[in-house]
C-alpha cells in the first residue's frame, strides 16, 4: 500500500507518539526464568495451575535433579538441567499441546513455583522444552 501511495505521489504519515496512541492495554514484560532469582519468600499469588502441586510428593520421590543430570539433559546456569526437566514435566502434565501456548501462562506464579524458578521459560526456549518434553514421553 505504501508503495502505491508513494507512486501516486503521497507522503507517508508521521509516526504517532506514545502520548498520542490510543489508550488500550499494552504487553507487559515478564521476568526472564532464572533459578537463581527463585524465592521461597512468603507471598501470595493467583494461579490456574494449582493442581499441578498434588505431583510434588511424587516428583519429590523421583529426584528430579538427579534424573536430568543421569540423562545428561541440556542446563545453563539460569535454567539448569532440573528445573527445565520440572518446566517441561509441568507443561506436559498441563496439557500444553503447542509451545506457542506457553505464552498464556508465562506470568502464572505457580507454574514457575512447581518448575523452582522465578518465571517459566518463554517460547523462546521452546526448543529445549520440546527436547525435553520428547524425553519425557
Amino acid at each position: 500500500m505504501r508503495e502505491v501511495l508513494k507512486a501516486e505521489g503521497f507522503a507517508a504519515l508521521p509516526r504517532r507518539l506514545d502520548e498520542e496512541r490510543p489508550d488500550r492495554p499494552r504487553p507487559t514484560v515478564e521476568p526472564v526464568a532464572d533459578a537463581r532469582m527463585f524465592s521461597l519468600a512468603p507471598r501470595r499469588f493467583l494461579t490456574r495451575c494449582g493442581g499441578l502441586f498434588l505431583f510434588v510428593p511424587g516428583l519429590m520421590r523421583l529426584h528430579s535433579d538427579d534424573m536430568a543430570k543421569a540423562a545428561h539433559l541440556p542446563g545453563s546456569k539460569m535454567i539448569p538441567s532440573g528445573h527445565a526437566l520440572r518446566s517441561a514435566l509441568a507443561l506436559k502434565l498441563w496439557s500444553l499441546e503447542r509451545k506457542s501456548h506457553v505464552m498464556a501462562l508465562v506470568a502464572d506464579a505457580g507454574l514457575a513455583l512447581f518448575a523452582g524458578l522465578n518465571a517459566i521459560p518463554k517460547k523462546s526456549s521452546s526448543q529445549t522444552i520440546d527436547y525435553l518434553a520428547a524425553r519425557i514421553s
